[in-house]
């Protein structure tokens, strides 16, 4: 009925999303991510935020740095797919602060 209450709704949605992620249930995981983008919509609406173009802008989002984090790797010679889930995740932050 309202956003505060809706918000929390997300919050106990994620926990049950992490629950499913514990017991390592394929099929409730998947359940409970649709639950977690519903209620997300839910809050959008509310909220008179447009879920879809902040879905899109957040894939843009994360284009460009990937697209960027992709650059500094070749100018450094690396060869991203081999390397270290360390390494990405600097190169990530990298290229998040340049953008």
């Amino acid at each position: 009925p309202n956003s505060n209450s809706c918000f929390k709704k997300v919050e106990e949605e994620f926990l049950e999303l992490k629950n499913a992620i514990k017991q390592n249930n394929e099929n409730n995981i998947k359940e409970e991510i649709g639950d977690l983008l519903f209620t997300l919509h839910c809050y959008a609406n509310i909220n008179k935020f447009n879920f879809e173009k902040i879905l899109n802008n957040a894939n843009t989002k994360f284009e460009k740095r990937f697209k960027k984090l992709l650059e500094i790797a070749k100018s450094r010679n690396i060869d991203f797919p081999k390397c270290s889930p360390d390494i990405k995740e600097k190169l990530w932050k990298e290229a998040k602060k340049s953008l």
